[in-house]
């Protein structure tokens, strides 16, 4: 999430142009800023360390670092030959210290059909976050917590470790074939030592979706009102006033989930509904923290499924934004409680892959990693593909 982003960003020394595949003109504008977020600034000094990081550079034609804003992430420009057009790959939300392990790759305007993760394993992530996690100078936001060595306790494995099961998560709506790959993977934990606790209740955790798409959409309609084409990114010149500029700039420079948000946040946040949505929304956000904290109290971790149903296919609901938000009814709760969260590998359903979601206390991103890695020990999910799907 932005908020958890260390936004500002260390300034650095502008590169002679290079022969470029074709963008939208916004991340034009963008990829010209001379400044990196701060995590990437860190992982640009530790990369020669990292294989992560290599295999990143590596892997791509051309790599161009940047920050926005609101955005700390990295833009990769390569070109997607099979589909006849070009693909902009945002590595968002790098690891910051309150997301924990929050490592996606999502696609600009949502039109790029394949996603290339740096990371293959946990201590992967472990060594990424080690070089990335800490105290910002330049971000006050920045929690003054120690880094510890992510990967001290790779070698204690499941043991004596206690996982609830939120009942919540286990009900109607998931996939047969994702429920029965998490099974699979609850079994190896508890054959390994692992003690299970099905009895957990989050009962405020399935408001975690509306919350999130009440705040979330709040904070970009009011966080995106300085992108009029004046001072940041893509900028219109050839309308007639100044208003058709400012109104051309957002409206060609924004894709349309940006707009559905803002215009979402907007009305939210506006005169005689911020108390009736905005202020409700962050009441129980507060009591979704708390039911975790309960929770946390008797568990190291807790386990969902990552998504309800596996991948759909490409554009097959973009009508429908609402049946794409409901993937995230199980990942989004640890974003409103603000704590760690990582998904593992765990099987295949209809050729698919399913992700095990483990969620942690807060600053406790070392058990998160102690429990993915130990899985990945007892299982080879983490280097498989699945097969071609048509």
């Amino acid at each position: 999430m932005s908020e958890r982003a260390g936004a500002r960003g260390v300034a650095q020394p502008e590169t002679a142009a290079q022969t470029e595949p074709r963008v939208p003109r916004l991340l034009q504008a963008c990829r010209r800023m001379p400044v990196d977020a701060t995590p990437v600034w860190l992982m640009r000094q530790a990369g020669r360390y990292l294989p992560a990081y290599r295999r990143l550079r590596e892997s791509h034609g051309f790599v161009r670092l940047m920050k926005t804003p609101e955005l700390a992430c990295e833009v990769t420009l390569q070109p997607v030959h099979d589909f006849g057009m070009d693909a902009a790959i945002i590595f968002a939300d790098i690891l910051t210290p309150l997301a924990g392990m929050g490592l996606e790759l999502e696609f600009v305007e949502g039109k790029g059909p394949v996603l290339h993760s740096p990371v293959r394993d946990a201590e992967d992530v472990a060594n990424l976050l080690g070089a990335i996690a800490g105290v910002d100078a330049s971000d006050s936001t920045t929690a003054p917590v120690p880094v510890p060595d992510y990967t001290a306790d790779f070698g204690e494995g499941f043991d004596g470790l206690h996982v609830g099961v939120p009942v919540e998560f286990a009900g109607d709506g998931v996939e047969p074939g994702v429920r029965d790959a998490v099974e699979r993977a609850i079994a190896v934990l508890e054959a390994n030592g692992a003690t299970i606790d099905r009895d957990v209740s989050l009962p405020s955790a399935s408001a975690a979706l509306p919350v999130y798409y009440l705040i979330a959409p709040s904070e970009a309609s009011a966080n995106l009102a300085r992108y009029d084409g004046v001072k940041y990114g893509f900028s219109v010149h050839d309308a007639p006033t100044m208003w058709d500029e400012m109104e051309q700039t957002r409206g060609r420079g924004f894709g349309d989930e940006v707009k559905r948000r803002i215009m979402l946040g907007t009305y939210a946040l506006s005169a005689g509904y911020y108390d009736a949505y905005y202020l409700k929304a962050q009441k129980v956000r507060t009591l979704i923290r708390r039911e975790f904290e309960q929770a946390f109290a008797g568990h190291d971790l807790l386990l969902t499924p990552t998504t309800p149903s596996v991948a759909f296919k490409i554009g097959e609901k973009m009508d429908d934004p609402y049946a794409m938000y409901l993937n995230d009814l199980f990942t989004i709760p640890a974003n409103i409680a603000g704590v760690p969260a990582l998904s593992v590998p765990c099987g295949l359903s209809d050729g698919l892959p399913v992700g095990l979601h483990l969620i942690g206390r807060a600053f406790e991103e070392g058990t998160l990693l102690r429990a993915a890695h130990a899985y990945e020990q007892h299982t080879d999910w983490h280097t498989m593909r699945p097969p071609a799907v048509v």
